[in-house]
């Protein structure tokens, strides 16, 4: 019987793995909602990379302290629960390029598996015309919350002008879907329990295999057996 290898040569090895290979197997899941709509949440979380990190603490702090986290970015189906996309950034990045990263490669695949998207929900910091458009193209209704400066005027987003106006104009309607979004945040909650709030890998391509393997594992735990 061998040994199991040290955890510096497991980590040496870590390198040999593919990003795109484990987002290929993040992205099977997809098949299990072929012919379905989707409700999409997006959300992001900090993940520390040393022992006593607290992202609650530090999120709106300098960028230097920042650099002890690394950010979670996914997006998920509010119906099975099931994390569709997600991979890993440098704790001081900003939401919304990594929304439309995830909703780009999502909706290539969308297509090919007859996907539909319900609706897309999630918090100001993705809120743009781009987003709202690009969720609107996947046949959805952008429900992202806006800010108190935003307004109606479309810059060349239909959707971007009806999100606002629905907004001002039937809030309770817009809280209506908006307030499932505490699914994801569970969700990241319960992900941070079973695996730990923070990633042991101190390089970057380890922290981002060490992160799609935890969402792999997720889903893993999470699909109905046929």
């Amino acid at each position: 019987m061998g040994k199991v290898p040290a955890a510096n040569t497991i980590q040496e090895h870590v390198q040999d793995i593919p990003l795109e290979y484990l987002e290929n197997m993040l992205k099977e899941v997809l098949k299990v909602l072929e012919n379905n709509e989707v409700i999409l949440v997006m959300d992001a979380t900090g993940l520390s990379t040393y022992q006593y990190g607290c992202w609650q603490t530090i999120r709106k702090s300098s960028k230097k302290k920042k650099r002890r986290f690394v950010k979670l970015h996914i997006s998920l189906d509010l119906k099975s629960n099931l994390i569709l996309i997600g991979f890993s950034s440098k704790g001081w990045k900003g939401d919304h390029p990594f929304g439309i990263r995830m909703i780009d490669k999502l909706r290539g695949k969308f297509k090919r598996l007859g996907i539909t998207v319900e609706e897309g929900i999630a918090d100001s910091g993705y809120r743009s015309r781009e987003m709202a458009t690009k969720i609107g193209e996947m046949g959805g209704t952008p429900q992202i919350k806006i800010r108190s400066s935003d307004t109606p005027r479309k810059g060349g987003s239909i959707e971007w002008r009806e999100m606002v106006k629905r907004q001002r104009e039937k809030p309770s309607e817009f809280q209506k879907s908006y307030c499932y979004r505490v699914v994801i945040e569970g969700i990241i909650s319960a992900l941070k329990y079973i695996f730990g709030p923070l990633v042991r890998s101190r390089k970057r391509h380890n922290q981002d295999v060490e992160v799609l393997i935890r969402l792999i594992l997720w889903n893993y735990m999470h699909i109905e057996p046929v």
